[in-house]
């Protein structure tokens, strides 16, 4: 009899195996499944927000703006798309935000909540955020830094130090450059934290290329400047016929009762072909475009910062972090 029953079931033992066997199982595939459900959500959100861009464009090209936030982007449909997708594949609203002359356009991703790792964003047509299961091969950083070694980094006038994961420009010498990156790099984002705590301002340099003749740069410059008035200036740059502004725009009109010191922001700068996006984040995560032109003067280099010396002082400004990283096709 015992013979029969040891040959007809499980025992206790055999039993506990199984079911520890199955939790295993489970343990791996259940995050694996739920790894892979979304990133297939997040590559039908991008696809759905191209999709959209595009509608964008095509009506921005025919009135002249884009649908105003409170039009929103049904606005397109019926218009120039069939149907427009109102949520996102997590079934989240989109954030659109627009004044007609520019537009971002945002899926908050997988968790929900805007303004962190895992958006999807589109500014203008060009998507500067990526989501967090983003094709690793393409959407690795050309450049990062937190500023806890000299790597990459090269001077090119003045003297610079890192302080505590800061790099900051000396406030003894008149003019401080620094530079990184490739000579070859173009269609980039860059993005920086800044502080600025004292003096004239600072300047972040983009698709900047090292004269050879004189030391210096060829390129653009954006500057954080309340030595001029408190402002934002775009300048190209040429060693050979000096600094030619292309934009200016006072900081108080731009965003009221603007906090100039000892404040902290994300300055971002998308360059896509001949379109440059300039972007200002404030600590509450509120995005402000400063600047969106067109302008072909310059095509690739690298990444640079700049203090400077005026009558109001010198440039005391903290870098704290830094990454700059290959846009995608532009939609």
């Amino acid at each position: 009899m015992d013979a029969k029953n040891n040959l007809g079931g499980f025992t206790l033992i055999e039993l506990l195996i199984v079911i520890i066997m199955i939790s295993i199982v489970a343990a791996i595939a259940i995050p694996s499944y739920v790894h892979f459900s979304d990133r297939a959500k997040e590559s039908a959100t991008k696809a759905d927000m191209v999709y959209i861009a595009k509608g964008l464009e095509v009506y921005r090209t025919d009135h002249e703006n884009y649908p105003l936030t409170e039009t929103g982007i049904q606005k397109l449909e019926g218009i120039v798309l069939k149907t427009v997708p109102g949520q996102d594949s997590w079934q989240n609203d989109y954030f659109y935000q627009s004044d007609g002359w520019g537009y971002e356009l945002r899926s908050s991703g997988s968790d929900g909540i805007p303004h962190n790792q895992d958006d999807i964003v589109i500014v203008n047509g060009i998507m500067t955020a990526f989501g967090a299961y983003a094709n690793t091969g393409s959407e690795t950083p050309l450049f990062e830094s937190s500023f806890d070694s000299w790597e990459g980094l090269t001077t090119i006038m003045g003297d610079w130090s890192l302080e505590e994961g800061l790099l900051k420009p000396s406030t003894e010498q008149w003019q401080n450059r620094i530079i990184f990156g490739e000579q070859d790099w173009s269609n980039y984002t860059v993005e920086v934290r800044t502080t600025l705590l004292d003096g004239p301002g600072y300047g972040i340099y983009y698709l900047a290329q090292e004269n050879e003749v004189s030391g210096g740069l060829d390129g653009y410059i954006f500057q954080y400047d309340p030595g001029r008035g408190n402002r934002f200036v775009v300048n190209r740059v040429s060693e050979r016929t000096g600094e030619d502004t292309i934009g200016l725009v006072n900081m108080e009109d731009l965003i009221e009762d603007f906090e100039v010191y000892n404040q902290a922001y994300t300055i971002s700068i998308s360059v896509q072909d001949n379109r440059h996006i300039i972007k200002l984040t404030d600590e509450g995560g509120n995005d402000y475009t400063v600047f969106d032109f067109e302008d072909e003067t310059h095509h690739s280099g690298g990444v640079g910062f700049r203090g400077w010396t005026r009558d109001q002082g010198s440039s005391d400004v903290d870098f704290e972090h830094v990454v700059v990283y290959q846009n995608q096709t532009s939609p």
